[in-house]
C-alpha cells in the first residue's frame, strides 16, 4: 500500500506517518510539505491513500484541490483532510473525502477512518 502525507507542519506530519505506520506495518509512506510534488510522484508511482492539509501556504496548490488531482489519475484511491478547523467541512463533503480529520490526530481517529468507512465530517 503507497500511502502520501501532504502537510507543510513537520510534527503533524511526523505524528501522522507513525499513526499509520502502526496501522499498517507493510505500507510505503512518504511526506511531501509541497502538494506539487504529490502529483508530480503520483504521475509515476502508485497512490492508494491521501493524507492532506487544506491550507498549504506558501504554495499556490491547496488539499482540495490535490484531490480533484489525484483522483483523476487514480480515482480509487481514498483520500482524507486532515486540518486544524471544521471550515472546509462542506467542501471536503462535496469533493466525496473518504474522511475528514481534526488535528491533532489520533490512532482511534485513523483507524476508524481507514477501516470502518467514515464519511467527511464524521470525525469533528
Amino acid at each position: 500500500m503507497h500511502i502520501i502525507i501532504a502537510d507543510r507542519d513537520e510534527i503533524s506530519a511526523g505524528r501522522l506517518g507513525r499513526i499509520l505506520k502502526g496501522l499498517s506495518t507493510d505500507a510505503e509512506i512518504l511526506h511531501f510539505s509541497d502538494p506539487m510534488y504529490v502529483v508530480k510522484y503520483g504521475l509515476t508511482n502508485p497512490v492508494d491513500m491521501l493524507f492532506t492539509e487544506v491550507r498549504m501556504k506558501p504554495f499556490p496548490l491547496d488539499g482540495l484541490t490535490l484531490i480533484q488531482m489525484m483522483r483523476e489519475k487514480y480515482p480509487s484511491v481514498r483520500c482524507y483532510v486532515v486540518t486544524e478547523t471544521e471550515n472546509y467541512i462542506e467542501q471536503a463533503s462535496a469533493i466525496r473525502v473518504n474522511g475528514y480529520l481534526l488535528k491533532p490526530v489520533s490512532a482511534e481517529q485513523i483507524h476508524r477512518a481507514m477501516f470502518e468507512g467514515s464519511d467527511a465530517g464524521d470525525e469533528t
